[in-house]
């Protein structure tokens, strides 16, 4: 089904104009060819009405063809130079829609929120208007067609309309040539500003969350700092998260107008690829944050040692990479806590002695390749309707990238169909879809909760801090040799791949709970062994070291 799925997204518009042209260019009812041909452009523009430039243009460049062929009948053995030009023009446009998009985006500044400074970032005309004025001149092709209208304004159209993409190119031209003094501006301005520390990131729009999670508490530093882009298509979203100074540096030169005086530090929180551009700069201190502690191969990552720090939430997080072979010097190890779990209630009550319990499950997601692929969504449904069965209200949370996996997307919503039944039935007041993803935070589901179900995530080592029990999946099958690989799995219950033994672990989890002086221990190695009530402040006095 997922590859059905997909091959109809990447070749369904190629078969409906493929078919559009055969029924324009063969078909004895040229009607139906109008017809399938209108339904083919409106979900060309359709699905690509944001974004357009350069998609879909075999499937346009088809239905013009096909359009085309309505007027040869009644050309009469004469060239209507007005159609040709015309035709040609609008062909020429559309395959040029790429380069439009690529002069417009090299050209393109984009600056925000830094005090005292102020320059055109822009073209004054989106190219994507450009795709939008093509769409309409193929509709007007149509029209045309039609009542066999005559076909001189449809030349005159075109013309304007590549005028019009001349204007645009030249506008770009014109941008990227003051592109240097805007920079050297803006460096001015920045080093008026004095930012003592710089936050980079670079990373598609869905990974944003990673730097978001550490923005309060580099606040908190109380110092002016600047947000460094890689990727100009997070830097809305930034403006939202920050009112310190964004700025995208699409080139390695931009960074060198970023690194002012006075700029100390800079904090990564991935191992992307780009940002070895900035760590060239070593008259600043680099220090590697990441986004998360889990016993996942990210958490120990070779490439963790070009930094010149590695902040880690406990002890566990510089064993982790000694014990998979990658030798990073201790010195560049500082443990600092895990300043997001500063707001997760900490709970002594024995789970055997709650009523009315709620488990939060909180899958992750199938990865990028099935070698990291430990999302327990396959299985859920058998230890789900166990909790049901046991009376417990469910919190179900999924991972933001479920989405990008069609079957896990199903299994998820099967789920919460399950879950609504079951609320229907019962009255249990189960959290499930927005209301746990949009409604709640993370932080807010595991206080909601009385116990955990999860997968090898960090929202494990998370959730530790509370002290309640948790469950984690052992979606690898390595049954016995699990907790060497993910030794976390030593303070939890393990369900096995087949969920063999989910009685007993939900038993344990929610009633025995053998293993909570382990979890205690467990929290202080993994999470640093700091009291609950200054938890943060390990983190803003680690980071004030070096700004």
């Amino acid at each position: 089904m997922r590859r059905v799925r997909m091959l109809s997204r990447l070749f369904g518009l190629n078969a409906m104009a493929i078919v559009s042209f055969l029924l324009l260019t063969l078909s004895p009812i040229p009607w139906l060819g109008f017809v399938t041909s209108a339904l083919t452009l409106g979900a060309a523009w359709w699905r690509n009405r944001k974004s357009g430039m350069g998609k879909a243009v075999s499937v346009r460049i088809l239905l013009v063809g096909g359009l085309i062929a309505q007027y040869l009948p009644n050309l009469q053995d004469t060239n209507d130079y007005s159609l040709l030009a015309t035709t040609a023009m609008l062909v020429m446009l559309m395959m040029h829609e790429g380069l439009v998009q690529r002069v417009v985006s090299k050209a393109r500044l984009q600056f925000g929120q830094l005090p005292n400074f102020a320059t055109r970032t822009d073209v004054h005309v989106a190219p994507q208007y450009v795709f939008h004025a093509n769409t309409l001149m193929i509709v007007l092709l149509g029209v045309f067609a039609v009542p066999e209208f005559p076909s001189w304004p449809l030349v005159v159209a075109a013309g304007l309309l590549s005028a019009g993409v001349a204007a645009l190119l030249f506008d770009a031209r014109a941008l990227l040539r003051g592109n240097g003094r805007a920079w050297a501006r803006f460096s001015e301005a920045l080093q008026e500003y004095e930012p003592t520390f710089a936050v980079y990131f670079s990373g598609p729009p869905g990974m944003v969350y990673q730097v978001s999670m550490w923005l309060p508490y580099l606040d908190r530093l109380g110092k002016p700092y600047v947000v460094v882009l890689r990727e100009g298509a997070v830097f809305n979203h930034m403006l939202q998260l920050t009112d310190q100074p964004v700025v995208v540096c699409n080139t390695i030169g931009n960074l060198d107008q970023v690194a002012v005086d006075g700029l100390h530090a800079c904090f990564y929180v991935n191992n992307g690829m780009k940002n070895s551009h900035f760590v060239k700069f070593r008259d600043i201190t680099h220090i590697q944050l990441l986004h998360g502690d889990s016993d996942k191969p990210p958490s120990y990552n070779a490439v963790t040692g070009m930094y010149d720090r590695v902040f880690v939430a406990g002890q566990a997080g510089i064993d982790r990479y000694h014990k998979h072979g990658v030798n990073i010097p201790e010195s560049k190890f500082e443990i600092v806590g895990r300043p997001q779990v500063e707001d997760i209630d900490v709970t002594r009550t024995h789970i055997g002695d709650r009523s009315n319990k709620a488990v939060l499950y909180a899958p992750t997601w199938v990865g990028f390749s099935d070698t990291v692929n430990y999302c327990s969504l396959p299985v859920a449904h058998i230890f789900v309707q166990k909790l049901i069965e046991r009376d417990v209200t469910v919190i179900l949370r999924s991972h933001p990238y479920t989405g990008r996996d069609s079957q896990s997307l199903q299994t998820l919503h099967e789920l919460e169909h399950l879950l609504a039944q079951d609320r229907q039935r019962s009255g249990r007041k189960h959290v499930f879809g927005s209301a746990a993803t949009e409604e709640l935070t993370i932080v807010e589901c595991f206080n909601a909760a009385d116990a955990m179900i999860s997968d090898v995530s960090s929202v494990v080592s998370d959730f530790l801090f509370s002290e309640k029990p948790f469950a984690i999946t052992d979606m690898v099958d390595e049954q016995d040799e699990f907790v060497e690989s993910f030794p976390l799995a030593r303070a939890a219950y393990v369900l096995r791949k087949d969920m063999s033994n989910a009685d007993d672990v939900l038993d344990q989890l929610l009633k025995t709970d053998p293993l909570e002086q382990t979890r205690k221990e467990a929290r202080a190695y993994y999470l640093g062994d700091y009291p609950a009530e200054t938890y943060v402040d390990a983190f803003v006095a680690g980071a004030n070291k070096y700004i």
